[in-house]
């Protein structure tokens, strides 16, 4: 799969699928796949270095689309960070 972010578009994988939101609690629980319009947590890597910043500070440094390499057909859109994360618990640095 590509990531596409601002103007740069990458090779990406993605490397675990930490949970799935629960929209009646509005936490994550523990998933190990996400389906159909699910919103959770996923951590992907990427086959060169992506400039981001978490998407509460800056939402066009901190969104990217995931994208099929075959047929360019979106397949997700995600943001940088934690935005259901209190502002006291968001870390200083992210990777993506």
């Amino acid at each position: 799969m590509l990531l596409k972010h601002t103007t740069r578009t990458v090779q990406a994988v993605v490397r675990d699928v930490e949970g799935v939101l629960d929209l009646d609690t509005a936490r994550i629980e523990p998933a190990d796949r996400l389906r159909l319009n699910d919103i959770g947590r996923i951590r992907v890597r990427t086959a060169a270095p992506v400039a981001v910043e978490p998407y509460l500070d800056h939402r066009r440094t901190g969104a990217f689309l995931l994208v099929d390499a075959q047929d360019g057909a979106t397949l997700a859109a995600g943001m940088v960070g934690d935005p259901l994360a209190r502002p006291q618990d968001r870390p200083s640095q992210y990777t993506i």
